[in-house]
């Protein structure tokens, strides 16, 4: 029950908490249990509880989602909280485990295999890198400044050994070599992207040779397909943006959320007109990029689109990295549940609009949490990421996603356009610096626009 406990307060180190001396309480005392165990039963056991206590608290939130239909998923209820919690603990359990039967440097054998199984966790099985032990430094700009020189999971490995370190206090002489490379390796000052310039100084963008706007309507998710609400909420969208460029003369660059717009929706002549008035009243090589659902003969695509000013789809990105339970039913569980299978496209890559000397990477929603597709960004690339945390409700889920794209500008030294349905939105530069930051489930519009150097 201990262990349980320590599991369950270690959680309180990731968003919106950011507890960390909570999460070197609870390693350093499952690393020290474990060190003690006398067989391999006692490990399992120990390790197990650590970290189902751990996941039940620091994941809580992905149960709120089935709240939105409860009368349809109510069953599944018990497997959000207990299972996912226990698959996901099997991970560190079963290395674990199997790293105990070696006799001798048990400290180093333990550690090396929890490193491991966070390797493994974020990699099998399609894979779910979220609440990392790294995560917890979010906030914390000094362990930050090292993301982009040993990358998220080598940031991960180190956080294990500092968090254990106190279950051998001669492991403390690590501290050295680490804290001068912290101190006094040399960091970039400048980035150039897009010809957006920032500073690590103030973070601000200069002479930048378009506007964006960033339009967050935070509408309810069981009210956002509602028959007699669609036609308010697409509304909405449009004349918000539309206000927000009324006057200008730059090309302009609107972005409005993950599943925004629905393609069936558009088949209708009022909506498709509306869209198209809109589109035709912006300054020339404007563009609209948006979350776009699509369903062709029956196969449904989470999508992002760009609209030119004609109305037309001049670039499109079909969502990679489905989540499982979530958009996709694994082991043919869909034709038990009815569920219907979202259809997965090709592996993100930039999307590049000609006019504006403009490029993106596109990644929707779970997407930005995974390191290796936010490498697939250009040297001049952005990291556009429009999601839909309003299953999520006032938790911390949407806390712990914006996370996560701060990581990746970081890691990646490139700007993120964060752009969430109901918050949390954001416009990230490359060191992480976070500025015209929504709050959650309130409507927002920010942009940004040409500054004077």
């Amino acid at each position: 029950m201990i262990l349980f406990c320590m599991g369950c307060l270690s959680a309180l180190a990731t968003a919106p908490l950011y507890a960390w001396p909570l999460v070197m309480v609870g390693y350093s005392t499952l690393v020290i249990v474990l060190i003690q165990s006398p067989n391999w039963k006692s490990t399992f056991k120990s390790c197990f509880l650590f970290f189902f206590g751990f996941f039940i608290v620091s994941l809580y939130w992905i149960s709120n989602s089935l709240f939105i239909d409860l009368e349809r998923w109510w069953w599944a209820l018990p497997f959000s909280l207990f299972g996912l919690p226990s698959l996901l603990s099997l991970f560190p359990t079963v290395i674990v485990t199997l790293a105990s039967f070696i006799p001798r440097y048990r400290w180093i054998v333990f550690i090396s295999a929890l490193i491991l199984a966070d390797l493994a966790r974020g990699h099998l099985f399609t894979g779910f890198p979220w609440n990392m032990p790294a995560h917890v430094w979010a906030q914390t700009d000094m362990m930050m400044e090292i993301l982009p020189h040993i990358g998220f999971y080598g940031l991960n490995g180190l956080t294990i050994i500092l968090f254990s370190l106190p279950a051998l206090f001669i492991g403390f002489w690590a501290l050295i070599p680490l804290l001068s490379f912290l101190f006094f390796h040399p960091i970039g000052q400048e980035f150039q992207v897009n010809n957006l310039i920032f500073k690590k100084t103030d973070n601000q963008a200069i002479e930048e040779p378009y506007d964006m706007t960033m339009v967050q309507m935070n509408i309810l998710q069981n009210e956002k397909w509602n028959p007699q609400l669609m036609w308010s909420h697409f509304s909405n969208y449009i004349d918000k943006s539309a206000q927000s460029v009324s006057g200008r003369t730059k090309p302009q660059i609107i972005i409005w959320p993950e599943t925004a717009l629905s393609e069936s929706f558009l088949t209708y002549d009022q909506p498709k007109q509306k869209l198209n008035g809109f589109l035709a009243n912006l300054p020339l090589n404007s563009y609209l990029i948006t979350g776009y659902l699509v369903n062709n003969r029956g196969m449904a695509t989470n999508s992002l689109a760009v609209f030119n000013r004609q109305g037309r789809v001049v670039r499109q990105y079909n969502k990679h990295h489905l989540v499982p339970f979530g958009e996709y039913m694994p082991f043919g569980l869909d034709t038990i549940t009815g569920f219907n299978n979202f259809t997965a496209g090709s592996r993100p890559s930039p999307i590049e609009i000609n006019d504006l000397d403009f490029s993106f990477l596109p990644l929707i929603c779970y997407e930005i949490i995974f390191p290796s597709y936010s490498k697939m960004a250009k040297n001049n690339d952005f990291i556009i990421n429009i999601t839909n945390d309003a299953w999520f409700g006032k938790t911390a889920g949407p806390y712990q996603h914006f996370d996560h794209a701060r990581f990746r500008a970081i890691e990646n030294h490139k700007p993120v356009i964060r752009l969430s349905g109901n918050g949390i939105s954001a416009i990230i530069s490359p060191y992480g610096h976070v500025k015209n930051m929504s709050l959650l489930n309130k409507t927002d519009i920010f942009s940004i626009k040409k500054q004077k150097q």
